[in-house]
This record gives structure tokens, sequence and C-alpha cells, in this order.
């Protein structure tokens, strides 16, 4: 058993991969054979835009196609005219709609979906057509009994000649379309095996050796379909599933019913198509197609109304046009028949046997924000953490908050509530009328509403007992009319608010099921109350689509956050958000969402909508704004907005600074934020003077101007500033002068509430110079330049105003400023160049990185080769490291998986090329370099390049180690020499290749202090 089993499970799963295939066909391409017309029955107006709605929504996010004719068709005036009077109404339409009189070329689907719900009350607003399915289909949605039936038959067109099919609405037929051929027959009827325990509860068809109809079993008992021989050896059955197939011909003589010579007659139509004869189509079209079938019995079947002489005239009519067609029964299998019927049963189909159709992808959870599979099962809702619910609970389309506690055998639909107990064996339905008020109804699971005063009713017989006897209320004050069913009865209290209507619906459970005071009882039904038929038709349908939408945006969104949490590729996570339906207002409510949470996640979010910008464009937004908003956020994190305070009395005149180079080793990225605040980070470096000099020089002076001059003897450019405003603004990398206001900002001699340079002043006491020369070293060398120059302005404007700073503080503070300045830049620059020596500095994680440096004691040998074997080949090339560090930190931040391992590895590569220079082994030093260098590659391919790469196979005989400097891919190149090799044959070699091209060779000395 098993094995037949695996092999079901197998094909329904394959099956599902194939339908779902010819779907995207009949969507993408515009040469797939689709339907004509798909038609839907509704039983009133706003049943009708309800479906409407529904499938213009999919039409619009390209999930239906769109060369198909879609109708929705409603009973005439909300009068009830049958299964059989609608499809006659459908006819009528087509041929409105069409301008053709005949059927001849027609390829139509018709779903019928147009009852009340009468036994699962929460679909009533909606229709069971459009009750969820425990599947998320592969684009993301949340899929549906219409959804599952427009996958299933959009392989059917190509496999029938011209006619009509005609499905119902609240069955789920699982099966694969190429056991289907319709070509060769004017009626068929498609049937699966089934259980003769669940074939008495619908109709069964007993065919002959042909597989065409004799009879029709309409909800017959097990001893009589066994009777009839309707059960075969297995004890199954062939069940009708109500999908049918008829012909283009069938079709033109049930159009004929309605017209003459093909032409419409509006006496003809209503003498079908009304309330009073109320035609079935499974009962008055399908009885006469039976090869046994009599007249005289046909009058006697079962009618959807009652018997009466009206009914009686058109099957008369309608026997003479069918009798002379016979159904052929198609049996599919493996094939299932899933029938949303009544509440017990869609609670016991999803919490009791889920498993069996897990071949079809349905799981416990389907588009919920609980990242995790549930016990319990939940569709398109949000689940709070603290909730607690029993395993054996259904919830859709709801919010289910804090403190909120759910019982066993529960259905939740529709409905917000938060610090609240929902009793056991209950259904809850909220509904939002059209003024904008709530119902809430509560019922009880095994209560079918359709039945007057029965066992089935506990519910009802529970009401009427207590209501009548314990609380003396009149009978007649709770129903609509005569029809004394729970669908009539008037239970429910329309409120103002929500929360109001939950309580309501738990107050009557407790005055039907507890004992509760008399004044209390009556209290509640002196209030105006509507029943469950009442209440449905009051329903604002066009705000719970937008409500559920919403919802679904909620739910993508925590979903979307929760993967951020846990480390999730962007990329990936951005797919959650890339499935809902509009991705715009996914992405605004998200952004509204932002402020309760950390940067670590705000700054990820706006990466992530970076991400989804650059490949789905939105008018307006930009990709790039949104990638500076995540920086924008690591910035406002780390920057901090407390000054010392200066006193004007201890200004001195004068003051310099000079700083070396950074050399970089191993570990760099790991000191850049956001990765070092999350992380720590590991960085091996050292500060070197450049042609024996310290070339990061920064000149602080007063002068009797009153004024604030900044000056670059580099680029030889001078400003008189006379604008308070322009120094606040020190991110525009085109500013010569960025690096000194940022640095006048960061220090807070200049703050963002002055108004003028008078405020300054005024701070300060004098006017100043602030002067920096950096002309000994190329622009984007790769040696830190820029970090170093902030600290070594940093330094100077603090020992201009007589304020000490540590070390550690000085490069903190330089941390801060560049990220004021949107370089992104991380620390490891500046304590290469403000720490003398060669260190190992560490960090923990935290938004004050604290320092750990370890000064590396080298030997005076290690030094002298240190000294004599290492230098620096300037490459003429020039690279932004603010860009680089974006495409390195974007890595980071979208949690790629190749960054992270990346990242990790280089930290132990900064402990181990460490150790090395403890043990004075400058060789494996030397080799470690050139492999840290391949490592880095791996996380940017451009740190190296052709150019690059000549200038090293100019002088591989010469070296035995090499790297980029800071980002690569331009600046200067360090290399350290073969023994025995001098610096001035590496730069004999470099002038003799690249003669006066601006290539070469620059020497460099450990700095270890003044």
């Amino acid at each position: 058993m098993k094995k037949i089993d695996d092999i079901r499970n197998t094909f329904f799963y394959e099956t599902f991969q194939d339908t779902w295939r010819v779907y995207e066909q009949s969507i993408n391409n515009s040469n797939f054979e689709n339907w004509d017309y798909i038609v839907l029955t509704a039983s009133n107006k706003e049943q009708a835009n309800v479906y409407r709605q529904e499938i213009k929504s999919r039409l619009n996010d390209n999930k239906l196609p769109k060369n198909i004719k879609y109708m929705v068709i409603e009973d005439l005036k909300g009068k009830r005219i049958g299964s059989g009077g609608a499809t006659l109404n459908v006819l009528k339409s087509i041929v409105e709609e069409s301008g053709e009189n005949n059927f001849d070329s027609k390829k139509i689907l018709l779903i019928h979906s147009g009852g009340d719900s009468k036994r699962i009350p929460q679909y009533s607003c909606s229709g069971k057509l459009f009750a969820p399915v425990q599947r998320e289909l592969p684009d993301g949605r949340s899929s549906t009994l219409f959804d599952e039936l427009i996958i299933a038959f959009s392989a059917v067109p190509s496999r029938m000649s011209p006619g009509l099919i005609v499905l119902s609405g609240d069955v789920l037929l699982v099966f694969n379309p190429t056991q289907i051929d319709l070509h060769y027959t004017d009626c068929a009827g498609i049937s699966i095996k089934t259980p003769v325990e669940t074939g008495k509860n619908h109709g069964v068809f007993l065919t002959d050796k042909d597989n065409v109809a004799k009879k029709f079993l309409h909800k017959q008992t097990c001893e009589t379909l066994r009777k009839q021989g309707a059960v075969d050896e297995r004890g199954n059955v062939d069940i009708d599933t109500g999908a049918i197939f008829f012909s283009y011909k069938v079709v033109n003589d049930l159009y004929s019913l309605i017209s003459k010579r093909g032409v419409f007659n509006q006496e003809l139509f209503d003498f079908f198509v009304n309330d009073d004869a109320r035609i079935s189509f499974y009962g008055d079209f399908l009885y006469p197609l039976a090869k046994e079938a009599t007249l005289e019995q046909y009058y006697k079947e079962q009618a959807e109304n009652v018997i009466n002489d009206n009914l009686l005239q058109c099957r008369k009519i309608i026997w003479n046009k069918l009798k002379d067609y016979n159904l052929k029964i198609i049996k599919l299998s493996p094939a299932d028949f899933i029938h949303y019927g009544t509440t017990k049963e869609l609670l016991e189909l999803l919490t009791q046997h889920l498993n069996k159709y897990k071949c079809m992808e349905w799981k416990s959870n389907v588009l919920c924000n609980l990242n995790k599979k549930t016990k319990y099962v939940v569709n398109s809702s949000y689940i709070h953490a603290d909730a607690q619910i029993s395993d054996e609970a259904y919830i859709e389309n709801s919010y289910v908050g804090r403190n909120a506690k759910v019982g066993k055998k529960v259905i939740l639909s529709n409905v917000k509530i938060s610090n609240t107990i929902i009793p056991d064996n209950v259904c809850l339905n909220t509904i939002v009328t059209k003024d904008d008020k709530f119902i809430t109804r509560i019922y009880a699971i095994n209560d079918n509403p359709k039945t007057v005063k029965s066992e089935q009713t506990k519910f009802l017989n529970t009401v009427i007992e207590n209501m009548m006897l314990k609380y003396d209320i009149d009978e007649k004050d709770l129903w609509d009319d005569n029809d004394r069913s729970i669908w009539k009865a008037k239970l429910y209290t329309i409120e103002n608010s929500n929360e109001e209507s939950i309580k309501s619906a738990i107050d009557l459970y407790h005055i039907i099921y507890c004992n509760v005071k008399k004044e209390k009882a009556k209290e509640y039904f002196k209030k105006e109350r509507y029943s469950l038929y009442k209440s449905f038709n009051m329903s604002n349908t066009k705000f719970q689509m937008i409500k559920n939408e919403t919802m679904n945006n909620l739910i993508r969104q925590e979903q979307f956050i929760n993967l951020i949490k846990n480390n999730v590729d962007l990329d990936k996570a951005n797919e959650i958000l890339l499935k809902g339906s509009d991705i715009k207002a996914q992405l605004e409510d998200l952004i509204k969402t932002l402020e309760k949470y950390d940067y670590k996640i705000r700054s990820r979010v706006y990466l992530a909508i970076s991400k989804i910008l650059s490949k789905y464009p939105i008018s307006g937004w930009s990709s790039k704004e949104f990638e500076e908003k995540c920086y924008n956020e690591i910035k406002r994190t780390i920057v901090r907005k407390v000054f010392p305070k200066i006193e004007k009395g201890k200004i001195k005149n004068k003051v310099v600074v000079e700083l070396p180079i950074r050399v970089n080793f191993a570990g760099g990225w790991s000191d850049t934020p956001p990765y070092c605040l999350e992380n720590g980070g590991t960085v091996l470096n050292g500060a070197f003077k450049l042609n024996g000099k310290n070339p990061i020089k920064v000149t602080v002076l007063k002068n009797d101007q009153e004024v604030i001059r900044l000056k670059s003897i580099d680029a030889k450019v001078e400003n008189i500033v006379k604008n308070i405003e322009e120094l606040k603004v020190c991110d525009d990398s085109h500013d010569l002068f960025s690096l000194s206001k940022a640095s006048l900002l960061i220090t807070g001699i200049v703050r963002r509430n002055d108004r003028s340079l008078k405020d300054v002043l005024d701070r300060v006491g004098t006017g100043f110079d602030i002067i920096t020369d950096v002309s000994a070293i190329p622009r984007g060398s790769g040696l830190g330049t820029s970090s170093i120059l902030s600290a070594a302005c940093i330094k100077a404007l603090y020992k201009f105003l007589n304020i000490k700073i540590t070390e550690e503080e000085l490069c903190q503070l330089t941390l801060e400023q560049e990220q004021l300045m949107g370089t992104g830049g991380g620390w490891q620059d500046q304590i290469g160049g403000v720490i003398p020596g060669i260190k190992c500095t560490t960090t923990q994680s935290g938004l004050n990185q604290t320092f750990e440096i370890d000064r590396i004691k080298l030997s005076a040998t290690t030094k002298k080769q240190i000294n004599e074997r290492m230098a620096l080949i300037y490459t003429g090339q020039r690279r932004l490291a603010k860009n680089l560090l974006r495409e390195v930190m974007n890595g980071y931040i979208s949690n790629n998986e190749n960054s992270l391992n990346i990242l990790r590895e280089i930290r132990i590569n900064a402990v181990e090329m460490s150790d090395n220079l403890k043990n004075n082994d400058i060789e494996t030093f030397a080799d470690n370099l050139t492999k840290y260098w391949k490592t880095i590659q791996k996380l940017d391919s451009g740190c190296t390049n052709t150019c690059i790469n000549q200038i090293l196979a100019s002088c591989d005989d010469l070296i035995i180690g090499r790297m980029m400097c800071g980002a690569g891919g331009g600046g200067f190149l360090q290399v350290i020499l073969k023994k025995g090799v001098s610096k001035e044959k590496l730069k004999k070699r470099i002038d003799e290749v690249f003669q006066e091209c601006g290539i070469k060779v620059y020497d460099i000395t450990l700095f270890e202090g003044e």
C-alpha cells in the first residue's frame, strides 16, 4: 500500500509542476491555445463585484492570460435561479457579448460559484471559489480554489473540441490533464474513484462497460450504492466531480431553449430562468443523459427549490432536447476530489488530513510572518510571538496579537484579536460593513446553518433552549423570518469597533454555553442584531480585499525582517517582497515600520530596496538614493554629538602635525562599519616614512583677519570662508576642502545650529587657518592618506585649542569623521598612521570601538630586513576607496555568503601574519602576504588589473611577496624583495620597463615614533 501511495504522491507532485509550467505558458505565450471565455456565476451584485475585483487584480499582476474574455454573471435581481438557470443566463450573456448566436467555435470554462456558502458562512462574502487553499504558489501567492482550477484547466482547451466545460466552485479537482480527451464526444463527465463512504455524500455515476452513464445516484446510502452495482471490488465508486463537458452541439441545443431560430427570446428566457423553476444544471440537464433515465422518474427527481408545474413543464422540454445524447464518463486515476463542504469538514481537512496533500505542496504555514513550521494551520495571517494557539486550529486572513489564546478545534477567519481567549470548538469571523462598522459572527464548528433543529445543529438547539427557557427571550425575536435555521437566527450585534465586536461575540458564547446573569443576557438581546444571512449581505467586500492585501504586505514585511535577523542573503530575502502584488505599496509600507528597528535592520532594508530598484525601477524612486540611506543609518549611529569645551584663553598661535603613511598587511575591510560594529575587526598594519619623511602635514594657526581660511598646499588652492552654511557641507567628494570642513564639524568648532561665522569665531576667540599638505603622496595612493590626514587635522585642531586627546580617542574620532564625510572608512588607516610601528589591532563588536593594540616587538635583524626589503611601487593609477568600500560592505550588509566567509578568513590571516613577524620569519610573512592578496581578490576582483599584473611581471624575479596597498586597483603596490636584491635594482628595473610614465619605486622605512 505504501508503494501505491508513493506512486500516487509522485504523480501528483509532478503533475503540479507540469500544470504550473503550462499555466505560465498560457500567460506568456501569445500562440498558446487558451479559453475564449472564462465565466463565473455569482449569487448577487456584491458577490459578483468581489469576483470581478479578484479577476482584475490578477490581470493587473499578470497572473491570468489577457487574451481571454472574463465574465462574471450574477443571478437576476438577486433571485436564486438555480445552476441550470444561471447557465442559460451565461449563454445569453456570451451571445450578447460576441454578437454571434451559436457556439460552434467557442471554448468556454464556466465555474458555478453563486452560492451563499451557508455551510461555511465565513466564505459567504467572498464565495467559496476564492477560499484559501493551503498551498503557496511558486510566484509567492497564497492559492485559492479559483487559482487551482485555472492552473489545473490551463491545458484543457487544447484537448477539447469547441464547447463548454462546467465546474463547481466549491470543489478542488486534482488530476493530470493529459488523461483527458474531449475531441470525440458530445457529453462527458469527469469522475474519480473514491471510497463508498465518501461517495454516499455526493453524486455517483453508474456506468456500462463502455463507460457511458446508465444512472445518476445522488446521495444514496452505501447499501443502495452496493445494490445498484456502483461499488467496485475495491469498495470505490465513480464520484461526480461536478466537471462536465458539453460540445458546441449540446450548447447550441441548450441555447435553443431560450431562443427561436437562433434569436434570443425574452419570453422563453423568463419561462426557464426564474426562482420558481430554479433549474439545476446537475439535476435537470444531466439526468436526461443517463441511458436508463425515464421521463417519469425525471419528473420525480429532487429539485433545487420544490417540484412545481413550472419546473415540470421545463423538464418536459429539456428532456426532448437532451434525451438523445449520452454522457461519457471519463475516469481519472490517480486523481483526487476535495470538497469544501462544511466548516467541520474544512477544519478536519486542514488539521487532520493535511499530510495527505503534501505531495500537492500543501503545508501548515502559508504566508505567515513566522518563518517556521507551525503545528496549527495558518494562511495569510500575522501571528504574534506571544500568542498561544492550539494544534487543532486553523487561522486565515487574521491578525492574532499579543496575549491571544486560541482554543482547540477553532477556525479564525478575517479576525483581529489581542488579549482575548477564544473558546474551543467555534468559528469566529468578522465582517466590516459598508458603513465601516463591525459584526463578528461566532458559531459552533459542528453547526450546519442550513439545517433546522437537528442533532447537527447543537449550537442552534442550545440557543433555543437557553434563550427561551433560561433567559425568557421571545422566540420570535430570534429569527429573520419563519426559516428557523442558524442561517436566519438574529444573534450578532453590530459594533463601532473591532474590539467591541470581538467582545460581543465572546459574550454571546458565554450567554449560550455558560451561566450568566439573566439581566446580562436580556441586555445583549435588546441590541440591534443580525443573522449570518443579513450580515454577509452588509459586507464591504472591497474594503476586505484591501485589508487582506495590507495584511499580506505586513506578513511579507515580517517574513523579510525575520530573514534579515537570521542573516539570510538579501537577494534571497528580497524574493519575499517581490512576491507582493504591488511592489511599490509593499515597500512604502515597509519603510513606515523602520523606526521601531535598530540601524542594523534599517540599513539592510534600505540596501535591499536599493537592490530591488536596480532590477525593478519605480518611477520617482532611486536605487542610489536608498543605498545612501543605508549608509546614512550607519553614519547616524556612529557620529557623536558631544563636543569638548573650548577655553578661548588657552588657544595656541600655531601648531604643526606630521604623520607617516600606513601600509596594510592583512585584515583590511574588517575594520569598516558596519562589519566592525557587529563583529569586531582584526587588522595588521604599520606606520612608515615615505622617502624618509612623514608626508602628511597639517598646520593650524591664528590669523588677524577674523576669518576661517582653508588652504591646500598640494592642490594649490585656498578658500576664505564667507558663509557658515558651506562649512556644514562635508560629503561632497569633489570639494577639495571637505576633509577640513568635516574636521571642524567633528571637533565641535563648527556646529549644525550655528547661524553665522561669528558664532564660530566667538566660540574659538580668533580667526584661524587650516593648511593641509600631502604633496609628497600621489592622490588615490592606497596608503590611508585621507584617514590619516583627517586624524592629523583633528589632532592639530585639538592641539590648537589646547585640548588633550589620546591616540585611541583620536582614532575613534577619525572613524566618526570618515562616516560624516560619507567615505565609509573604518579605523585601520588612522591606527596605522597615528600609532607608531607595526601592530595587530583588534576590536570587539559594539558602536564604540575599543582598540586592543598589540605593538609587535621586532628584533633588530627583522627591522633591518623590513627597511631594506620592503618597497612601494606607484602604479600611476588612482581608485576612489569609497566606491570599493561600498562594494565590499554591500556584500557584507547583503549577507552574501562569499563576503562573510572571506571577511572571517582575512581576520585569521592578520593573526597568522602577526605571528610570522613575532617569530622574525620574513619569508613566510612574504608568502602569506601574497596569499592574502589572492584571498581579497575573491572579495573584489577589481583590486588588480592588467597594468598591475604587468608591473609585477616585470619584476617577478626580484620579489617574493606582493600586494596592493589599501583598496587596490590603483595607487601603490607593496613588494618584499628577495634576499640580496636591493631597492636600487628594483628602481632600475621599473625605470627601464616603464620609462617616465609615472610608474616608479618609493622607499619606505618603519616609523617608530619621534
